[in-house]
């Protein structure tokens, strides 16, 4: 295919729609991170077409910090990682190739250093902080399920709840998008707007 993708992708994402999955979480990173390109292109029409959260790890690029794709995406929820005292983790990828201006690619960021999983060990990166924002998702739209097909709703509701870091001082930081993830904050403005 000429987007550069693994085919393996693609039928996986089709097997998720079929099989009536809503909120699709990826931490791995295609060539060329920071950039725009085909790959993350097809998730964007892919994520609008069937009205998916698309949960996208912004990479671990400790070097350049770009993003890796598709978390340069416009309909991506991109996720960077934070530290128990919540500073943004050295390895967290933040920025986007100079090509793309000044576009805000991050969205959020999620606990992700030193996280101990059982049985395996402990490891830090932005992997382990997407699917902390993807298991709020799922909580939120199985009490919201009026937002099955309008998941932007639920996208929305996490970057406005979302709590500054410290020493944030306007929305939508360079290293932190929104600020961290914030479950009872999204909940109480998709509960505010219900009534």
């Amino acid at each position: 295919l000429y987007f550069g993708y693994n085919s393996d992708v693609e039928n996986s994402l089709d097997w998720m729609v079929d099989n009536g999955v809503h909120i699709v979480c990826n931490s791995y990173g295609y060539d060329n991170p920071g950039i725009y390109g085909g790959i993350t292109e097809y998730f964007d029409f892919f994520t609008k077409e069937y009205n998916l959260i698309m949960i996208k790890s912004s990479g671990n690029q400790s070097s350049t910090k770009l993003i890796t794709q598709p978390g340069t995406g416009l309909n991506m929820l991109t996720v960077g990682s934070v530290d128990a005292n919540y500073r943004v983790s050295k390895c967290s990828s933040y920025d986007t190739d100079e090509s793309m201006g000044d576009i805000q690619c991050l969205d959020l960021v999620a606990p992700g250093e030193n996280m101990h999983i059982p049985n395996m060990g402990t490891y830090t990166g932005t992997s382990l902080s997407a699917p902390i924002v993807a298991g709020i998702c799922a909580l939120l739209l199985e009490e919201f399920p009026e937002y099955i097909n309008n998941p932007m709703v639920i996208i929305s509701a996490l970057i406005n709840g979302a709590e500054y870091l410290p020493g944030q001082t306007h929305f939508f930081d360079s290293y932190c998008g929104a600020g961290i993830v914030n479950y009872i904050n999204a909940r109480n403005i998709l509960l505010e707007n219900r009534l």
